[in-house]
């Protein structure tokens, strides 16, 4: 994450990934998966993100609100 000036943020990550995405995004660019270094006999990189989701979920609201209280949205 970065910031230009007072109110210009971004970040380089997704904290509002769901996992319908994840496998997604696993379909749509199977070479990129693949340089992943995982056994082929490894489960699927999806396989468990719904308990890593709510946690990333709970991060990516205090983003926002953060973000938001910062920019007197809220």
């Amino acid at each position: 994450a970065y910031r230009l000036g007072h109110n210009v943020y971004a970040t380089q990550f997704h904290v509002e990934v769901t996992e319908p995405m994840v496998r997604e995004w696993c379909a749509e660019y199977p070479g990129d998966v693949e340089t992943m270094n995982y056994a082929t006999d490894d489960p699927p990189i999806y396989e468990g993100c719904g308990e890593r989701i709510g946690p990333l979920h709970e991060k990516a609201q205090q983003i926002f609100l953060n973000y938001f209280r910062h920019v007197n949205l809220i």
